[in-house]
Parts: structure tokens; C-alpha cells; sequence
């Protein structure tokens, strides 16, 4: 898998997992009663490629138990082979495994800002997520995530034993099935507690839906149109502009030009961008339209890119200089994707 496919992969995996990667060290220990990891298994028994195969060979021959997570399970399921795959590892030799699977040749990247029982690296064509913590944590983890309204689809609680074939399926993904009685759904368990909160839920969806291959329910769909037509205060607008800018130059690589169009077009992401940054979204989707038109181009450089000038049309003499990377200091944020930022800096003096 080249570098830039990796990187976007793992940004759609980390949205479709958030408890899993930004929530980690919040909400261990917080899950209460009601995990216990013996109860609700079901009989199943999935294929992995492999590659990935490997990948599970060194990690459950030499640990207590292997689980996949979430949606790479229906996936599976469907006979689609995942991009990602979200991985559970019980064991106390960790290191001795993070030794072993880096002589499979795996592409590591570096973590500074996450648990030490927490990997992620790519092989072959997939990307990895690794969390080394015993099953019955993990589920405690799942209620908290839950409680905390981190975890809005019955796909997230998902977990498969690799080593005994079976699956634990709380909320009925499995059984979440299009007209055709195969295809599975993307299932919402709740509804979102805030702006935020629905845009990270639409996110995931697109993702997941393009990348694992899973349809919208009807509940979704109700809930996708309630979401991207409200409006945000200017409080939230930074939250919602800030993952807007995060995570747009993948839906562009991920889902297509119309279904990122859909989404900045929205009520609710027009809000932001006037709320937080003073701009016009729509305005930004004309011009990549016109340069798609004219058979350019259109990712998540060219979106950066786009962003940016539009911040410099807002004002004249020195306010006219005040692009994305000064709006970014003004708000002590950074960009996930900072390579993006830095091409189209350089496509933009060029």
C-alpha cells in the first residue's frame, strides 16, 4: 500500500474506531457493570486474506487471545475484503510481538501521542490498528464509549475471535440487512448529543460505507439529513470546521467529489465555515468543480488549497495575507495531514 493511501486508511479506521484511538486513556476503567466477556457469543467463522492471516498468526500464537473489531468484521461477513483491520490482543510479552511483526517487513508509524499498548502499521495492502488490553477491559471500554455517546453504530461493538470462531454482537449488526436479505446496514444505535458528535457520525459513515462496503439504513439516512441540515453557534463552529479541514481532503480521495460536495454544501458545515472562519464552502466546491470540469485534478490538496484562497479573497491589504496557515496559528491548531498543507503552499507559489 503506498504512503498516502496508508495514511488516509488509517484516518477513515480512526474515525470509524473513535473510542479506539482519540478516547483511549478516557474511558478505561469507566465502563461499569454489564461486560462480561463470556456472555453472548455466537458461532462464526470468517475468512482473512493472507497477508493478514500472518499478521494474526504472530500475534495469537503468542498472546492469550486475538479479537477483530468493529466494522472489518461485516465486512468480512460480506466476502469484502477491508482495507483496515482493527485488532485485540491479549498478551504480556507486547514487545516481543511488536519485534516480531516488524520482521513481516510492515510499514510502522510512529505514535507519540498514544498508549504503549497501542500499534499501528500497514502490510501488504491493509492497515493495521493493534490494542494489547484483556477482552473484558476492552468491553468495559465499549460501555463507556457508549455512555459517553462515542459509539452511535451497532458495526463498533462488533467482536470476532480469531482463534475460536465466534462473535459478540450486542446491538444486531449481523442481523442489520438490506432487501435482498445479504446485504448488511449501517446500524445507528443512538442519536448524536451535539454538532460535533453528528459530523464525526457522518464521517465514519461515508468512510465506512466506501471502504467496507456497507450500505445506509433507513435509520441512518434519517439521521445523516437531520444532522447536515442543522446549523452550528460560533462556539461549535470551530469544532466542526476544524474536523472539516481534517478529514475532507480524505473524503475526497475515499468517497468522491460528489459525495464531499454533499457534505460541504450542507447547512451545517456552511454555518461553520462562515461561523468559524469567515468563509463560503460553496464557493470553494465551485472552483473545484470548474477545475474537475476541465479534467484537473481534485483531492485533498487541491481542497487546501481552495480553503486557503478563499481565506485570502476575505479582506484586502494586510488582512488579504491571512490564509490557512495563520487562521491555524490564530487558533493553535494543526492540520492531521500536514503534508497536504505544505503541497499546497508549494502549488500556490509556484
Amino acid at each position: 500500500m503506498k504512503r498516502r493511501a496508508f495514511i488516509k486508511t488509517l484516518g477513515a479506521s480512526a474515525l470509524s474506531m473513535p473510542f479506539l484511538i482519540s478516547q483511549l486513556s478516557s474511558v478505561v476503567g469507566q465502563g461499569g457493570s454489564g461486560a462480561s466477556a463470556g456472555r453472548g457469543k455466537l458461532p462464526l467463522r470468517l475468512k482473512l486474506p493472507e497477508d493478514s492471516a500472518r499478521v494474526t498468526d504472530v500475534f495469537g500464537g503468542r498472546g492469550d487471545g486475538i479479537y477483530l473489531l468493529g466494522g472489518p468484521v461485516l465486512a468480512l461477513k460480506q466476502g469484502v475484503q477491508p482495507p483496515y483491520l482493527n485488532l485485540l490482543v491479549d498478551t504480556s510479552k507486547f514487545q516481543q510481538m511488536k519485534q516480531a511483526i516488524c520482521k513481516l517487513g510492515v510499514s510502522p508509524v510512529s505514535t507519540p501521542d498514544l498508549p504503549g499498548n497501542f500499534i499501528r502499521f500497514g502490510y501488504g495492502e491493509q492497515a493495521y490498528n493493534v490494542l494489547n488490553l484483556d477482552l473484558g477491559s476492552y468491553l468495559q471500554m465499549n460501555a463507556a464509549g457508549k455512555n459517553n455517546g462515542l459509539i452511535l453504530f451497532a458495526h463498533n461493538f462488533l467482536v470476532y475471535s480469531v482463534r475460536d470462531n465466534w462473535v459478540l454482537d450486542p446491538h444486531g449488526a449481523l442481523q442489520s440487512k438490506g432487501p435482498d436479505d445479504k446485504t448488511l446496514l449501517l446500524k445507528p444505535i443512538q442519536q448524536p448529543k451535539s454538532a460535533i458528535q453528528g459530523l464525526e457520525h457522518c464521517l465514519a459513515a461515508a468512510f465506512d460505507g466506501a471502504l467496507l462496503k456497507l450500505q445506509p439504513s433507513p435509520a441512518y439516512t434519517q439521521m445523516e439529513e437531520q444532522i447536515l441540515n442543522s446549523t452550528v453557534t460560533a462556539e461549535e463552529g470551530a469544532s466542526v470546521m476544524s474536523h472539516l479541514l481534517d478529514y475532507s481532503p480524505d473524503l475526497f480521495e475515499v468517497c468522491g467529489f460528489e459525495r464531499t460536495a454533499k457534505l460541504l454544501l450542507s447547512p451545517l458545515s456552511l454555518s461553520a465555515g462562515r461561523a468559524a472562519a469567515g468563509i463560503e464552502f460553496d464557493k470553494v466546491v465551485l472552483s473545484l468543480r470548474r477545475r474537475r470540469e476541465q479534467g484537473r485534478e481534485v483531492g485533498g490538496i487541491e481542497f487546501i488549497a481552495a480553503v486557503d484562497k478563499q481565506m485570502r479573497l476575505r479582506g484586502e491589504g494586510k488582512s488579504a495575507a491571512f490564509g490557512l496557515t495563520e487562521y491555524m496559528v490564530s487558533r493553535g491548531t494543526s492540520l492531521r495531514r500536514t503534508e497536504l498543507l505544505v503541497e499546497a503552499m508549494k502549488e500556490a507559489l509556484a
